[in-house]
């Protein structure tokens, strides 16, 4: 009698049993809703790009499409498309608006080398857990949004070779998230003088491109800060002043390249600091003094350009000591001297000029 009391009536067994079923995430009607409004999508994209680029998704026809199969689709164990990769598939067209409303759990959009018509796709800045989106060679034009601070989750920001015009996006200074950020090649930008702290707030920033984007102005000191860089590229701009001292203090820095700028004054014998350093082109600028005798001696170096400069004096001979070094250019100068002896005898040299 008292188990029988204490037992829940037939009825709110039921009732239970509805409730868990459609709220739970793991196969009932929720998340076949979900699903499906995965697969909707998918397919609004595939209608977008036409071509045959698109045919490596091919069924959108059944009741439940099996698009965590298709090539370019990645999903988690539950199903959820987790990274979309159509990377030089020559798709022509837009990418559809909602992307993030109908992939919430999409972490990676690769989309370089395609024609993706049309301005910087709006609905990317909805994708709070986003950590990849590339987007380089793709002809997209128009304005950066000035805000890129809701995508909280990213590391990898890839806008390179484009058309974009407009403001340069010095929110991307508020994503402290971010590991990679290139900007490369795109010239239309106004014309900018980044803030001494502007990237400051990056302290996981490990590649750092903004070449040929019409940056101004001085090489901020504060660059020296970001300790975790590997590689710093800043040609093809309107940079003027010095080359800091402070960029010595980047103990992990491999490629350093400031070419086709205006920089002045000598080169900082504290670059020989930076024994991970492997390339270097100081080209084309108003460089003055001698080459100094450390930068020569990094163990590592295997490209060395500085031509096109006003440096005096002779090329060190402790180059010709050199294991690693593969390209050497310092032509359009004032040097003096002979080059040494032994350069290129302890290393497979292709280029000197």
């Amino acid at each position: 009698m008292v188990s029988t009391l204490c037992s829940p009536p037939p009825l709110l067994w039921f009732v239970l049993f509805v409730i868990f079923f459609f709220a739970s995430g793991d196969g009932g009607p929720a998340a076949a809703l979900e699903l499906d409004t995965q697969a909707a999508y998918l397919a609004k994209m595939k209608e977008q790009f036409p071509g045959p680029g698109m045919s490596r998704w091919w069924d959108f026809t059944s009741p439940a499409p099996d698009y965590c199969s298709f090539h370019g689709v990645a999903c988690d164990r539950s199903g959820n498309v987790t990274g979309i990769d159509v990377t030089s598939w020559r798709l022509v067209g837009r990418l559809p608006p909602g992307v993030c409303a109908a992939l919430p759990a999409l972490r990676e959009l690769r989309m370089a080398y395609n024609d993706v018509r049309g301005g910087f796709p709006l609905g990317v800045l909805n994708c709070t857990s986003l950590e990849v989106l590339n987007l380089s060679f793709s002809g997209v034009s128009g304005a950066v949004p000035p805000d890129l601070s809701p995508l909280r989750a990213l590391r990898v920001l890839d806008l390179s070779n484009n058309l974009f015009t407009g403001a340069f996006p010095t929110s991307i200074a508020n994503v402290t998230s971010l590991e990679v950020v290139n900007l490369n090649q795109n010239p239309g930008f106004d014309v900018w003088r980044p803030a001494e702290s502007l990237f400051v707030p990056l302290r996981r920033i490990r590649v750092l491109i903004l070449s040929t984007t019409s940056m101004r102005g001085g090489i901020p000191a504060s660059f020296g800060n970001m300790t975790s860089l590997t590689d710093l590229e800043l040609s093809g701009n309107y940079l003027t002043g010095t080359i800091p001292v402070s960029l010595a203090r980047l103990p992990r820095l491999q490629f350093l390249e400031l070419y086709y700028n205006e920089l002045e004054g000598g080169v900082p014998a504290e670059l020989g600091n930076l024994t991970q350093l492997t390339d270097i082109d100081l080209s084309e600028n108003r460089l003055t003094g001698s080459i100094p005798e450390s930068l020569c001696a990094l163990r590592n170096l295997r490209v060395l350009q500085i031509y096109t400069n006003r440096l005096t004096g002779p090329i060190p001979a402790v180059l010709g000591n050199s294991t690693q070094l593969r390209i050497l250019s310092v032509y359009r100068n004032q040097l003096t001297g002979e080059i040494p002896a032994n350069l290129g005898r302890s290393s497979d040299l292709n280029v000197i000029e």
